[in-house]
């Protein structure tokens, strides 16, 4: 039996928005991420290199920082403005197909905030997470292959150190005080944190998440005065939910929607 590695990034914003939108905020989060075998990270790593050589030489060749450092953001490929990029469109399919060629998994819980009543921004993160774990259990549970999980969520950048540590206080909190979180046995350690930039599960869990973020968006906030225009990431439906993870007998999916409004 092996161990799985579940990275996990964020899409959106857990802090407070208005409505109408103003320019930066957003009336969602995502938190998503994608379950992959430890035993093949080598593969991962440089089969993410090769994409990013082989759709982007030009940016590469203009960074000063080493290939594999030089980071293809999701908000970058989701985004309105990149509608029409094909070379973009072409990469998150080729990042979605290399989940699935390492036989990986994906799951996300999307929390749709409320303007007048905000959450707030850390309980939102460490609620989805909890959510999170729930189906990382039942992933691992369900698997030949695996018998433990490990976390690592890319690192709160412009929350500092202190609310990396808020949150894995209390994920450990719910794992070991909670009766559900009692019973999530498979999974070890508190959540790791690390930086997207030097870990290339975390890229890959970024354009994940964006994607799934953008589709969530489309669905349940196109309405919101201000909101963004994501229907050109209707386009990548099909390979981001092909990717779910779903025990149907339990019951249990990869993907959930909480709607706070």
């Amino acid at each position: 039996m092996g161990t799985c590695v579940f990275y996990v990034d964020e899409g959106g914003s857990p802090l407070p928005h208005h409505e109408p939108l103003k320019v930066g905020q957003t009336p969602l989060i995502t938190l998503g991420a994608v379950a992959l075998p430890l035993e093949r990270w080598r593969d991962m790593d440089r089969g993410l290199l090769r994409m990013k050589r082989h759709y982007f030489p030009d940016l590469l060749a203009a960074s000063k920082s080493r290939d594999e450092y030089f980071e293809i953001k999701g908000n970058d490929l989701a985004s309105p403005r990149n509608a029409t990029s094909m070379r973009r469109h072409a990469y998150l399919d080729a990042v979605l197909g290399s989940i699935a060629t390492l036989n990986g998994k994906c799951f996300g819980v999307s929390i749709i905030k409320s303007s007048p009543r905000p959450t707030n921004a850390t309980s939102i993160y460490t609620t989805a997470l909890q959510i999170l774990a729930e189906r990382f259990h039942s992933f691992i549970d369900d698997s030949p292959e695996f018998d433990q999980g490990i976390v690592i969520c890319d690192t709160r950048k412009g929350m500092g150190l202190k609310k990396d540590t808020q949150v894995a206080v209390s994920y450990l909190s719910y794992l070991f005080g909670h009766s559900r979180g009692k019973t999530l046995t498979t999974l070890v350690e508190a959540p790791l944190f690390a930086d997207s930039k030097i870990t290339a599960g975390l890229q890959i869990a970024d354009n994940f998440t964006s994607a799934l973020y953008s589709l969530m968006y489309a669905k349940h906030c196109a309405a919101i005065p201000g909101a963004n225009d994501y229907s050109h990431m209707a386009a990548h439906e099909k390979n981001v939910f092909a990717l779910e993870y779903r025990n149907t007998v339990k019951r249990v999916y990869g993907f959930r929607a909480v709607d706070h409004r």
